[in-house]
């Protein structure tokens, strides 16, 4: 009998049991993010949340994604996750994303790195949440081997094993994430931010050279500025 694609803890959930297959299937865990109620920016950030309500998807202050993990493969952030953070993390001088003239496409904005400073807190979010629920998995180890050994001699495993088991593959799935983002902090200067996007699209990011004949530039070759070569 196949019940359909399934993580541990559904299977546990609906059927009250969990199959070997799951164990070794794709991981998955669950992490809620919230927008801080003591940010100076929640009313503005709280307005984006509920201009994009008339979504698919009804965006809401206190926000759940699944964390998954492949067998043999990285686990790689739900980016509507990192999506949600960046926008509950932006504050300083990347406020300015937050006037009213940016309502209708900061949330667009936040789909792409805005800035180093805020992709590190979305990156430092994501490990503290991850190490968190890894600590509170320390308890694991000797109910997963009970539910092991229950599965190899066909016994029906405690309640306490099967929870052992949820835990177990949840942990591996915040493992993995764990693993992930901590490259990322190791490399967020390699990404490219929101003022060099924006640079580019205004062809503002190539360098200058005085040499160069630019029609645009009120000089030419024979005088350069503040060139001191004028007789007053």
């Amino acid at each position: 009998m196949s019940y359909g694609p399934k993580s541990a803890a559904e299977y546990l959930l609906d059927h009250g049991f969990i199959p070997p297959l799951a164990y070794k299937a794709t991981s998955v865990a669950e992490l809620t993010f919230q927008i801080n109620e003591k940010d100076r920016f929640q009313d503005d950030k709280l307005d984006i949340l509920e201009f994009e309500t008339g979504q698919e998807t009804s965006m809401e202050p206190v926000q759940s994604f699944d964390i998954v993990a492949l067998p043999g493969q990285d686990s790689t952030p739900d980016p509507a996750m990192i999506q949600f953070l960046r926008l509950a993390k932006l504050g300083g001088t990347d406020a300015f994303l937050l006037e009213s003239i940016f309502r209708k496409e900061v949330w667009g904005f936040m789909s792409m790195p805005v800035s180093e400073i805020n992709e590190q807190a979305v990156v430092d979010e994501v490990i503290a949440s991850c190490t968190k629920a890894l600590d509170e998995m320390n308890d694991v180890s000797t109910a997963e081997e009970d539910q092991k050994d229950a599965v190899a001699e066909g016994v029906a495993p405690s309640s306490k094993a099967l929870c052992a088991t949820v835990r177990s593959v949840e942990r591996r799935a915040l493992t993995r994430m764990l693993e992930y983002m901590q490259r990322e902090r190791e490399a967020l200067d390699l990404k490219e931010y929101y003022q060099e996007r924006r640079l580019r699209d205004l062809g503002l990011d190539s360098g200058w050279d005085p040499d160069d004949m630019n029609s645009d530039v009120g000089w030419g070759q024979k005088r350069a500025p503040g060139g001191g070569d004028l007789d007053w």
